[in-house]
């Protein structure tokens, strides 16, 4: 795998919102990297820097993400849904600090969190209903 950002390459201007999401998550330095000098990246270095969350050979690619698919299947969807919002409200910081407080403790007092206790110490694999 090899990757480029070929704006700079052709004299076009990457779009404004695109260059702040590249700052975003890979940090300025990076970000320079990638879209003033147009660097070449291949899969390893995309990958350490952050690009990129996994790196599969082709013929791994539909095991690995049916895998990672069902495993995450078993997990609370209360609670993911609740992270994963928080973690995008945190790349440009919690503007309302009140709100996400209040998402965690409705996932910390869920029947969710309860059954996931109660099939961690009865060695089972839990049921969650999303409440």
């Amino acid at each position: 795998m090899k990757l480029f950002v070929p704006p700079a390459r052709i004299g076009l201007c990457y779009p404004v919102r695109g260059i702040e999401r590249f700052v975003r998550v890979l940090g300025l330095n990076t970000a320079k990297r990638m879209l003033v000098a147009s660097e070449d990246f291949n899969g390893s270095e995309l990958l350490s820097l952050g690009y990129l969350t996994h790196l599969s050979e082709q013929h791994d690619v539909n095991a690995k993400g049916l895998a990672l698919a069902q495993r995450m299947m078993g997990y609370a969807p209360l609670a993911m849904k609740a992270m994963k919002s928080l973690c995008n409200q945190s790349v440009n910081g919690i503007e309302d600090l009140e709100n996400a407080y209040r998402t965690a403790a409705s996932c910390n007092s869920s029947d969710d969190l309860k059954e996931g206790l109660a099939a961690m110490q009865d060695k089972r694999t839990p049921n969650f209903h999303g409440c």
